[in-house]
């Protein structure tokens, strides 16, 4: 009797184990198909917004070029300017260049102190898609100078003028305006990034690195 009621409680242990149930297996899927979702999103891989690790540190290369260039006409007495410049395989250079007088209407001097290859208008499939250029990748492939203020910084030969004193004002030699529209007191300047699938996006976050007239450029963030 004992020896029967030990085999049947072997049965049932046995039917117990027999394997997941259809019901059982389709949770399961569930359960890792949101796992995998919240893992891509948190990686920014559904999600532009997700990740601008790239944005912070493409401002802080702006900061520290355009403290760079403050510092280096304080210290050699004469004038340092600041260019965005926009090839033809659309990646964009900070280039610094050094002048021979405290002013910037004068020629450079020689080649650019700096010359960066920053960032780009285009992503990095489309850039590797163009032939017969040297050209090598931005620093921050997925940044982009989306703006300034003013415009004309970013036309072909202009952009700031950093001056022995550590002022600050356009390579024609004037002062930058004040602008309401952009909340910028008169003297400022300001380049604007944003990622580059979000350039175009009304509630893109934006980082706008403001030039003073005197002293130390600083970010302003624009979150939506």
């Amino acid at each position: 009797m004992a020896a029967g009621r030990k085999a049947r409680a072997t049965e049932e242990r046995r039917g117990d184990g027999r394997g997941f149930t259809l019901v059982e297996l389709m949770i399961t899927i569930i359960v890792l198909l949101v796992l995998l979702v919240a893992s891509a999103a948190s990686l920014g891989i559904f999600s532009p917004k997700a990740s601008r690790t790239e944005l912070h540190d493409a401002t802080n290369q702006l900061l520290e070029n355009l403290e760079f260039a403050r510092l280096r006409a304080e210290m050699t007495g004469t004038a340092v300017s600041v260019q965005i410049v926009e090839d033809g395989n659309s990646a964009q250079w900070v280039q610094i260049w050094d002048f021979p007088a405290n002013t910037c209407l004068d020629p450079p001097v020689g080649d650019p102190v700096r010359n960066v290859c920053f960032t780009s208008t285009v992503g990095a499939k489309e850039r590797r898609g163009t032939t017969g250029t040297s050209t090598p990748p931005p620093l921050y492939d997925e940044v982009t100078i989306v703006g300034a203020w003013p415009t004309s910084i970013l036309d072909s030969g202009e952009g700031l003028c950093f001056t022995p004193s550590g002022r600050m004002m356009l390579t024609d030699g004037t002062i930058v305006a004040a602008d309401p529209a952009t909340q910028l007191a008169a003297g400022e300047a300001a380049l604007s990034l944003r990622m580059r699938v979000e350039q175009d996006l009304p509630d893109a976050i934006q980082h706008d690195v403001v030039v003073p007239f005197n002293g130390i450029a600083k970010v302003r963030y624009h979150v939506p």
